[in-house]
């Protein structure tokens, strides 16, 4: 479950509405969108599905064209097998190593506090808390990030969702 919530989103831009459109050809009906928070110059959505789960949005908070950004729809989402709907960014080119984390966030189920990125022999090279369901981390300079793990408020292992970045 994500639990936070927040304000209807009154009017979506024209691109917004086309976007949803894009969706509900895939048999989504995406009927309206809620604010859920904002963080710094990143805004974080819910979108509202009458066919099932949930989608969500990560898009400006300074709105031009765009209220909603990307927009994914996942009806495992949210659940102890997938605790995280990442939007993470990277840069680089893989086939030389140099793949980077320019920006990383997300949504998150309750229950989780906290997102780590780790290399690839364990080491928490990063690790960003949760707040209203939501993780941002706007860069990590460390090179070799490989996953992206959710931890429970023990840490506890059980509670691990790696995700291969």
């Amino acid at each position: 479950m994500v639990s936070a919530s927040g304000s209807p989103v009154i009017s979506l831009k024209p691109r917004d509405l086309h976007a949803l459109r894009r969706f509900n050809r895939d048999g989504y009906n995406l009927t309206s969108a809620e604010l859920i928070t904002t963080n710094g110059n990143r805004s974080y959505y819910r979108i509202n599905n009458a066919n099932g789960s949930d989608c969500f949005g990560v898009g400006s908070a300074i709105v031009d064209t765009y209220l909603l950004g990307q927009i994914q729809c996942s009806p495992d989402f949210p659940s102890s097998d997938r605790p995280i709907l990442d939007f993470t960014v990277l840069h680089g080119d893989t086939s030389r190593g140099n793949l980077r984390i320019w920006r990383s966030e997300g949504i998150v189920a309750d229950g989780v506090k906290s997102v780590a990125f780790r290399s690839a022999n364990g080491d928490v090279l990063a690790e960003t808390p949760i707040i209203d369901n939501i993780y941002s981390l706007q860069s990590i300079s460390e090179p070799g990030v490989t996953e992206l793990v959710a931890l429970d408020a023990n840490n506890a292992s059980s509670a691990l969702f790696r995700c291969p970045l």
